[in-house]
């Protein structure tokens, strides 16, 4: 199951390397992790025959899923804060992420319009 991630992290990095000005994979194993659990996340949130879209540009990565509107008042990117209070998620994927982002000087945005949609800028 988390190879599937893996695979796609590495893909994903691979295509982000070719675009992106420093090459993504001097960040090390850290982008690996950012990645796979941006895709974890958008996978594991998703609903019964939804999508998710994966977008490269030279300074953005952006991935979208389907989904319903998240309270407007919720960081999604606090620690411990998960958008399904009924499941066994610890809330803690898009926290490493955006400490990821953080330590690299990176941006990150979450808007919430037809679909969740999490932009990384370099």
């Amino acid at each position: 199951y988390y190879a599937y991630f893996d695979n796609i992290a590495t893909i994903v990095i691979y295509s982000l390397s070719r675009h992106y000005s420093r090459p993504i994979t001097e960040e090390g194993p850290l982008a690996h992790i950012m990645i796979s659990n941006l895709v974890k996340n958008a996978t594991y949130y998703n609903v019964p025959d939804g999508k998710i879209e994966i977008s490269l540009q030279s300074d953005s990565f952006t991935i979208a899923n389907s989904g319903k509107p998240l309270p407007e008042e919720m960081d999604i990117f606090e620690s411990y804060k998960s958008g399904n209070h009924s499941d066994s998620s610890a809330g803690l994927g898009l926290a490493i992420v955006s400490s990821i982002v953080d330590a690299y000087n990176f941006r990150v945005q979450y808007v919430f319009d037809q679909k969740h949609i999490i932009t990384i800028y370099f």
